[in-house]
């Protein structure tokens, strides 16, 4: 979604868009969980998260006006390295 490296998607952090309080969020899939419906990858580094808030681009991705609490997904990202040791090849 930010960098553009061409990984397998196994190797990449998945995010979706949740409706809450009648606003739709965007959120991390927690690991091992299966979703439909549309979703976008991103890198597994911090910088890449960066990227892409910088570039506001979560709109465009999900293709609707989309809410971004940036300090939680910033949070979100750290605690799933934390559990992961994989990184994008960028």
């Amino acid at each position: 979604m930010a960098c553009g490296a061409r990984v397998a998607q196994a190797s990449l952090f998945r995010l979706h868009v949740e409706e809450a309080d009648g606003e739709a969020q965007v959120v991390f899939d927690e690991p091992g969980e299966l979703r439909t419906g549309r979703g976008a990858y991103l890198c597994r580094r911090r910088v890449c998260l960066e990227r892409a808030l910088k570039k506001r681009v979560f709109s465009r991705v999900f293709r609707r006006t989309v809410m971004i609490k940036e300090e939680e997904l910033r949070g979100s990202l750290v605690a799933l390295l934390n559990t992961t040791s994989e990184e994008c090849g960028r």
